[in-house]
C-alpha cells in the first residue's frame, strides 16, 4: 500500500492528536490535576467562570415606572432579583407602599402596605444603577426611612429623589439628612406634601442643590 505525502501528514496529525489526548492533564488553583480528553487545548476554570459572568450580567438602563397601581412584593422581588434589569429611571408612584396612616379618601393602600417596606428595600438594594428615584404619592413614615436607609445611602448614582405626598415628618428628614444625602450627590429632593416643618427643612439646608417641600 502506498501513502501518499497528504496521506503520511494526515496520519502523523491524527498521531500527534492521541498522544497529546492521553497526556495532558488540567491544574486547577487548588494544586488538583484532572486528565484531558481534548486536542491539546485546556481552559482555566477562572476563564470559564468569567464567560458565565459576562453571559449573565444584567441589563443596564432604561425606566421602570407605575403610577396609581396598587403593588404586591411580587413586583417587588421582581425588582430584587440579582439578574433583573438594573433601571436607570425607578418610578413607584402612588403604589400603596409604607406604614403611615391615610390622609385622604383617594389614598390607595395596600392591604398589607406595613409588610412592603422590607421589599422595597431589598429592591433598592438591587437597583443600583438608579439615578431617578420616585415613590411620590405612597405612605412612607420615618420608620420606612429608617428601613430603607441602608439602600438609600447607596444609590452613588442618584441624583433625583421624590417623596412627595408620603407620611415623612421632621424625623423622617433628620434621618436623610444625617444618614443618607451625606453619601449621595443630589440635584433634587422633593418632600412637598409631607408633614416636614422648618426643622426638618433646616436641617437638610445645603445638602442638596434643589429641594420641595
Amino acid at each position: 500500500m502506498k501513502f501518499s505525502k497528504r496521506n503520511f501528514i494526515a496520519l502523523a496529525y491524527l498521531v500527534f492528536m492521541s498522544q497529546s489526548a492521553q497526556t495532558m492533564e488540567f491544574t486547577n488553583k487548588d494544586g488538583e490535576t484532572t486528565p484531558l480528553l481534548t486536542t491539546g487545548m485546556a481552559v482555566q476554570d477562572e476563564e470559564i467562570l468569567e464567560a458565565d459572568k459576562k453571559i449573565s450580567t444584567p441589563r443596564i438602563g432604561g425606566a421602570f415606572e407605575v403610577r396609581g397601581k396598587i403593588i404586591g412584593e411580587h413586583t417587588l422581588r421582581a425588582l430584587a432579583n440579582p439578574e433583573s434589569q438594573k433601571y436607570r429611571r425607578l418610578s413607584l408612584h402612588t403604589c400603596g407602599i409604607g406604614s403611615g396612616e391615610s390622609k385622604y379618601s383617594t389614598d390607595k393602600i395596600h392591604e398589607n402596605a406595613s409588610q412592603l417596606t422590607p421589599f422595597l428595600l431589598s429592591a433598592l438594594s438591587n437597583q443600583t444603577e438608579v439615578e431617578s428615584l420616585c415613590l411620590a404619592g405612597n405612605v412612607l413614615n420615618d420608620d420606612d426611612i429608617a428601613v430603607l436607609t441602608p439602600a438609600l445611602k447607596c444609590l452613588t448614582k442618584l441624583t433625583h429623589l421624590n417623596f412627595y405626598m408620603n407620611r415623612i415628618s421632621d424625623q423622617g428628614a433628620l434621618t436623610l439628612a444625617n444618614e443618607v444625602l451625606p453619601y449621595l450627590q443630589l440635584n433634587s429632593l422633593d418632600l412637598s406634601g409631607t408633614d416636614v416643618t422648618d426643622i426638618g427643612i433646616a436641617s437638610l439646608a445645603g445638602l442638596v442643590h434643589e429641594m420641595k417641600f
